[in-house]
């Protein structure tokens, strides 16, 4: 299989962009950050087979807040890049995929660009943006390597390319409002595709009636203060979709749930979510993830451990369509995160997968390393 390597000349103009822009942001008052993370995976056993794959993802981004753009106002704007390590795709086939970092193939864009407008009572944000960092998320939750401890699959999975979250963004608008103190209430507009039809990556505005809107809603209790999350929401597309039978078009809507608390011991943190879509045009009928994480002192500082299990339902009328077995994939992970290794993060990482959605292959046991490290300009 063809291997994607990095050329010399990429990196020689990798350094020569960065150099520009970070000579343009320290003249106009933006700050930079540069990110880059490695999830070093090994397939050990079952699933479709055994074998090592390396995704990757390199993230430059600039920010700006009200010193430079005025009262209120912020703005970011970033680019990706990957070579493509795939690993789900090739060793497991899972409905949820065991690495949130994986994409398709090698390539690098535009990824999020957007302006946002605060007042005492709310704010108002525009552009191309990553919902799932503001809807159907907990703090808790962000240590995990398997993608589904994001957003469900249920929503993460569904609509033509996803909806706006990584790795493709479309053009959205939300809005939040705060009512009681750390209560609030957002609403997001989001183009249904990402993209352009022939490439979901595309950083294009196309908004039109062939592939409509998609609404989501949340409204909630988050305290940064205790770490007390509690959440509802619900999101629907404006335009029918297929059955999956292909016998009739149904609206395609969920609703989910996320709640996070500390527990009674220091340093340690509860969550639960799950969410509930259409199963007529859902693969995914549900999905449901819980777990912990606790903070370690030790060696490098503070540390942290975590352990969480979930569960997606493969919907009914999507095994009858494809004539599968497998109703449920389910599966658990535990990491440990160490912080502070000469500037990196090091995280050794496990997952079993109990029937693997996509292959149907017996459970598959990954192993992996994951390291990031980051630094401004």
């Amino acid at each position: 299989m063809r291997q994607c390597r990095p050329k010399r000349w990429v990196a020689t103009i990798g350094i020569l962009i960065m150099s520009a822009v970070s000579a343009w942001a320290d003249v106009m008052g933006w700050k930079g950050n540069l990110s880059y993370t490695f999830q070093a995976l090994s397939a050990v056993s079952g699933g479709i087979g055994s074998g090592l794959a390396v995704p990757d993802l390199t993230t430059v981004s600039l920010g700006a807040d009200a010193q430079v753009l005025g009262e209120g106002r912020t703005a970011y704007v970033s680019a990706i890049h990957s070579f493509g390590g795939q690993f789900d795709s090739r060793f497991i086939q899972s409905m949820g995929v065991v690495s949130n970092i994986e994409v398709p193939d090698s390539r690098a864009y535009v990824y999020e660009a957007w302006i946002e407008q605060s007042w005492g009572w709310g704010s108002l944000k525009v552009g191309w943006m990553d919902l799932s960092n503001e809807f159907y998320t907990n703090s808790a939750s962000l240590g995990f390597v398997h993608s589904i401890f994001g957003a469900g699959t249920e929503l993460s999975g569904s609509g033509v390319h996803g909806p706006s979250f990584f790795p493709y963004v479309a053009v959205s608008s939300r809005i939040r409002a705060y009512f009681l103190p750390d209560t609030y209430v957002q609403v997001a507009v989001i183009d249904a595709r990402p993209g352009l039809e022939s490439n979901p990556a595309a950083f294009a505005l196309d908004v039109n009636n062939r592939d409509g809107v998609m609404t989501i809603m949340e409204a909630g209790v988050d305290s940064d203060a205790n770490g007390i999350k509690a959440s509802l929401g619900f999101w629907e597309y404006s335009n029918p979709f297929q059955s999956n039978d292909g016998t009739f078009t149904d609206t395609f809507r969920g609703i989910y749930g996320v709640i996070q608390s500390p527990a009674l011991w220091t340093g340690t943190t509860l969550f639960a979510k799950g969410g509930i879509a259409n199963e007529y045009v859902s693969m995914c009928s549900w999905s449901a993830q819980a777990g912990f994480t606790m903070d370690i002192v030790g060696l490098f500082g503070t540390s942290q451990w975590g352990v969480g299990v979930f569960q997606n339902t493969v919907s009914d009328s999507y095994r009858r369509a494809v004539s599968s077995a497998v109703t449920t994939e389910s599966g658990v992970e535990m990491y440990l995160s160490i912080d502070g290794v000469n500037g990196w993060q090091i995280k050794p990482d496990i997952q079993y997968i109990v029937n693997p959605a996509v292959s149907g292959c017996d459970h598959g046991l990954v192993v992996g390393l994951v390291g990031t490290t980051a630094f401004d300009f």
